[in-house]
């Protein structure tokens, strides 16, 4: 573990300009965007020479949880650590956290050699090529350390415009699932990492006790299981996955939080402004609104002249956003956590 942590340690001090808004804290242990759940079966058309039900539960011996008959098919479960095994004679599947099964927990981070490492291991165990599994389900999830509490930034998360997504309330926190076709399914989740660890009673590592811990995770189930698990330790994958990561969380409305000036507010017509300005907020921003105002004004519920006055009104209030308002910073650091933890990925690829 420690030797682990002192090589990405290395890595990420090469980054130049990460450091201006990262704490050594956040760059030893954090930020790096990195697998965590996965889902993998293995076809016994793959590995033609071995009998799944016959030597397989044999190799886990004292991990086993039983034997299921699930549609007419014996299915045989095991726990390896916090891996869950499942053998019939046709397939191998293998679900879980490979952080948490490799690292111990999924708060520090784990690079691509690791990876490779883990899935060796794997294969050592079981006695099959892991590698060549497909992959069902990969999720990439960082860690983000913020100042102050997680559930202070998900008012902050609006909709996702282009692709008509909505966010949803989970426990902890909150999630998008986005259109699957033609990519698969995908899923952004967003959660308090610090209080679903000290609700389920899990043991928190000494180092990341106190912090507020923000989790981003990216949840991509592929739509043909042609992707291979020796994909986790490749460059150009992880590149991929990276860039839809961060690219995802870019196309999210942001929400910026209006906090009254009251040294430039003059009278009522100034609080007509801000109240207008919210209301724009809520449906996605002033460019929003007058989009929706053009599409009145051709479908007959707006005379030119009222869609004249109305567009005119959102220009002069959005005009003087910045001397009515003083934005909260609060989306501001999630936007340079976020980058933190991209340039961090990014240099993985170097």
């Amino acid at each position: 573990m420690k030797k682990i942590i002192q090589n990405k340690k290395q890595m990420i001090n090469e980054i130049q300009d990460v450091s201006v808004v990262a704490n050594e804290f956040e760059l030893q242990f954090a930020s790096l965007p990195c697998w965590d759940t996965v889902h993998l079966k293995l076809c016994s058309e793959q590995v033609p020479d071995i009998s799944f039900l016959e030597e397989i539960p044999s190799r886990l011996s004292g991990n086993e949880r039983g034997t299921f008959t699930r549609e007419n098919v014996n299915i045989w479960y095991a726990n390896l650590g916090n891996l869950k095994i499942a053998v019939s004679d046709k397939s191998v599947t293998i679900k879980g956290s490979i952080c948490k099964w490799y690292l111990g927990d999924n708060l520090h981070s784990m690079n691509l050699a690791d990876v490779q490492n883990a899935l060796s291991q794997l294969s050592e165990i079981t006695g099959l090529p892991i590698e060549q599994s497909n992959i069902e389900r990969i999720d990439l999830a960082a860690n983000l350390i913020m100042e102050n509490p997680a559930e202070a930034y998900f008012p902050h998360l609006g909709i996702i415009e282009k692709r008509n997504v909505r966010p949803k309330h989970q426990d902890f926190g909150m999630y998008y699932d986005l259109p699957r076709k033609p990519f698969g399914k995908r899923k952004l989740t967003f959660y308090s990492k610090d209080e679903e660890v000290k609700t389920k009673g899990n043991a928190m590592p000494l180092e990341f006790e106190g912090m507020n811990i923000l989790r981003y995770e990216y949840c991509y189930s592929p739509s043909l299981n042609c992707i291979s698990a020796s994909s986790l330790y490749n460059k150009e994958f992880y590149g991929q996955l990276l860039e839809q990561w961060k690219g995802h969380y870019d196309e999210i409305v942001k929400q910026n939080e209006a906090i009254l000036n009251f040294g430039e507010i003059q009278g009522k017509k100034d609080l007509g402004k801000l109240g207008l300005l919210a209301a724009c907020q809520q449906i996605g921003g002033v460019n929003k609104a007058l989009e929706q105002v053009e599409q009145a004004r051709v479908m007959g519920s707006l005379t030119s002249k009222q869609s004249y006055d109305y567009r005119k009104a959102l220009i002069q209030a959005n005009e003087a956003d910045g001397q009515l308002t003083v934005i909260s910073p609060l989306i501001e650091e999630l936007d340079k956590k976020i980058d933190i933890a991209y340039k961090c990925g990014l240099q993985l690829l170097a």
